[in-house]
């Protein structure tokens, strides 16, 4: 057993080698952000349907990147630079800085991770991002 969790004859480097692994698989799998992998994705239609009890709440989103060429219903409720994500559900805005390599203006429908404050505005919910991001494994 002792040789079986040693890398070259010198022991625990196995059991290291075998740690990091499952942490990168974990990270990997969960997107990325911090204490994400024990959450779940929140569902756009959820905050619209009532924005109200969602109000100042922590949501993690995951939907696809449609940047300013958004099939959300009415105009961005909080500046007209947000950007718009759509999951299988619905569309909502995005207040914060458009994740980096995507652009606002040609949009593909990149796969998207946003960790946020959901905000019940004047002209309807938005979220306030904190954090927007491709996850690793949707890189190209």
């Amino acid at each position: 057993m002792r040789r079986a969790l040693s890398i070259r004859g010198k022991p625990g480097r196995g059991v290291a080698a075998l740690l990091l692994a499952l942490a990168l698989s974990g990270y990997l799998a969960s997107g990325g952000f911090a204490g994400e992998g024990a959450e779940e994705f929140t569902e756009t239609a959820s905050i619209l349907k009532d924005p109200v009890s969602f109000e100042g709440r922590e949501v993690l989103l995951k939907g696809r990147f449609r940047g300013w060429k958004a099939r959300c219903a009415g105009s961005s409720p909080a500046t007209r630079s947000d950007w718009a994500l759509e999951d299988d559900t619905a569309c909502i805005y995005v207040s914060g800085r458009v994740p980096r390599g995507l652009s606002s203006l040609k949009p593909k429908g990149e796969l998207v991770i946003v960790k946020g404050i959901a905000r019940a505005g004047k002209k309807g919910a938005y979220i306030e991002a904190k954090e927007a991001r491709r996850p690793p494994l949707a890189r190209k």
